[in-house]
């Protein structure tokens, strides 16, 4: 089975987007949806009554595939639905989609038995206020967007937009535009009008992710917008208010940046003046290495054998929970059928990575690099000294 798409035991749960954030869990084969003028949004486990204002009322239902073992949301009148935002009357559904029915807003999202394991990681606040920033810093793959997300559905309201920018990920010439947008002809290749992600994220939360990347030009107009939270589009005439809240993270320390002449201190002192949390590696803290396994042992219903567990330990992880989730699954994958897990070859080159690194990364003596090929060998041959003298 597909896991990424419901099935019959409530892995999914719907958030009805009204005043009372209505949700129900997906448990049933078939659901019928309804929707009437007027009517106060209902929400239980066979029927659906959603409000609808000035259209003609329809029926939809959501029925359980038996073959393909998923969802599948049918219109059954002439009216369709729109599913991530395309218009249909016969979709398949997967965790994470949004629907919108008349006026009224279901999003089908991950139901807490089924989360991620880095999902589980306890917030570090229990109040967000209305104008503070966030700041998260770690190194990759600590679980800063994880973190992120969770910070917008715990703290905030899980049924608004949450928009996630990685400004590492755009050029420079286009950051100004994917943040702030554009009008049509604005510059060239500009054929049409474009909103950025202020504007999409509307009331709801803006993740700016790798903000140590940004060139200090741009610095300075990102710190114009979040000084009053009013932003301009490129090549537009008039300002806009935002209404977001704003998240940002850094795979550097900001601090260290400032130092070398990287982030300007105007800039610096603004994203840092509000909450801040450093997210720690893996390298740092063992515990969570045995938390993480202990976890993935429980949801796999498999076993690490203590010596596995012992070596995992030592194992640098500079991917951290990226790192460290490939290889689990890896794992399972190579030992299909086991429920229990044992050192194999699979494991040698955990160390390896760390050890092609100091080599490039650092001048070492002959006798360092002796030293450091014979821990390797060791640790191939499953840490027996027969094995590696042999």
């Amino acid at each position: 089975m597909d896991k990424h798409f419901f099935d019959l035991n409530g892995i999914c749960e719907v958030f009805c987007i009204d005043k009372n954030k209505k949700k129900v869990v997906v448990n049933r084969t078939k659901i019928a949806i309804n929707t009437l003028d007027s009517h106060e949004s209902k929400l239980n486990a066979c029927e659906w009554q959603l409000r609808n204002v000035g259209e003609e009322s329809g029926k939809w239902e959501l029925r359980l595939n038996q073959d393909r073992q998923c969802y599948e949301l049918l219109s059954l009148t002439e009216i369709p639905f729109i599913h991530n935002g395309v218009y249909s009357y016969h979709s398949a559904l997967r965790q994470g989609d949004t629907v919108y029915i008349g006026h009224a807003k279901l999003v089908f999202r991950k139901n807490n038995c089924n989360r991620s394991i880095s999902e589980d990681r306890p917030l570090p606040w229990n109040e967000w206020g209305d104008n503070c920033f966030i700041m998260l810093e770690g190194r990759t793959g600590t679980g800063k967007t994880t973190l992120a997300r969770q910070i917008h559905e715990k703290l905030h309201d899980p049924i608004l937009p949450f928009i996630h920018i990685n400004l590492s990920a755009y050029s420079a010439n286009l950051i100004e535009s994917e943040l702030f947008g554009h009008e049509k002809g604005a510059f060239t290749g500009a054929i049409r009008e474009k909103r950025g992600a202020i504007e999409l994220a509307g009331r709801g939360t803006l993740f700016i992710d790798e903000i140590d990347s940004l060139d200090k030009e741009l610095q300075v107009k990102l710190l114009t917008f979040l000084d009053d939270k009013k932003f301009r589009k490129v090549g537009g005439e008039y300002e806009q208010q935002a209404k977001c809240r704003v998240i940002f993270a850094s795979g550097r320390p900001m601090f260290h940046l400032v130092r070398e002449k990287k982030i300007r201190e105007d800039f610096f002192f603004r994203v840092m003046s509000g909450l801040r949390y450093k997210l720690p590696s893996l390298k740092e803290d063992k515990n969570l290495i045995l938390e993480f396994v202990k976890k993935f042992e429980e949801r796999n219903f498999i076993t690490f054998s203590d010596d596995l567990k012992k070596y995992l330990c030592e194992c640098p992880w500079p991917g951290n929970f990226r790192q460290i989730a490939s290889y689990m699954q890896r794992k399972v994958l190579l030992n299909k059928g086991n429920c229990l897990m044992t050192l194999g070859p699979e494991e040698s080159e955990l160390k390896e990575i760390e050890l092609e690194e100091s080599l490039f990364n650092e001048t070492v003596t002959l006798k360092e690099m002796r030293r450091r090929y014979c821990i390797s060998v060791f640790n191939q041959r499953y840490g027996s000294i027969q094995n590696t003298c042999n």
